[in-house]
């Protein structure tokens, strides 16, 4: 019997196949084949950049537009969850939609959610991207854009390319220094979430926040 990461990578190719299939590829099984041997999951896959993709594919154009849409309407979809209801307290559909989008990211990403006074989605914005370990956080212009949109809670989100999701020090100092200077504008800090390619972590469940 084929060992639990062996047969996972086979169940990546053959999901990755049937979506490669849709377009005009003349082989999904190669292609799909090459990109989970370059990439090793399906996740991994999608969260390629698409020169990379074409690059692991032998540039396979129509498998990668496949695989394009395919992230397009799960993005979508993931996006419209969220802005249908309260994001709090339920963070499941948060939780899913930032490792959609970060969770497999090979440098450090800070974003806001902007919320309104009944915890719904106002804006979900990138403010910031760094390198593998760091990433530059400009407390003033978060306390703008939160004025500029009329925010009344924030949920700062930023991922750990290493797949640790501990909290650091500097992480949670940060929270702190955000949180004071937003309150100082009527505007909460409500939670900060760290995003891995395995799991995540937020500062509330913890007890930090």
């Amino acid at each position: 019997m084929a060992p639990p990461a062996s047969r996972g990578a086979e169940r990546c190719r053959r999901i990755l196949e049937a979506i490669i299939a849709r377009g005009a590829s003349v082989d999904p099984a190669a292609t799909a084949g090459r990109l989970i041997a370059e990439f090793g999951s399906l996740p991994r896959v999608l969260a390629a950049t698409r020169r990379a993709q074409l690059r692991a594919s032998g540039q396979d154009v129509p498998a990668i537009g496949a695989i394009a849409a395919f992230r397009n309407a799960m993005r979508h979809a993931l996006r419209t969850d969220l802005q249908e209801r309260p994001l709090l307290p339920n963070m499941t559909v948060v939780i899913d939609y930032l490792r959609s989008e970060m969770g497999y990211a090979g440098h450090e990403v800070f974003r806001v959610l902007f919320l309104d006074a009944r915890h719904r989605l106002i804006r979900d914005e990138v403010m910031w991207t760094g390198t593998v370990d760091q990433c530059q956080v400009h407390i003033r212009t978060i306390v703008k854009r939160a004025l500029e949109l009329d925010a009344s809670g924030l949920i700062l989100v930023h991922n750990h390319p290493s797949g640790d999701v501990t909290p650091s020090l500097s992480d949670k100092e940060l929270t702190r220094s955000i949180a004071a200077a937003t309150r100082t504008v009527g505007v909460f800090v409500l939670d900060h979430v760290i995003i891995g390619s395995t799991g995540h972590a937020s500062m509330v469940d913890l007890g930090l926040w």
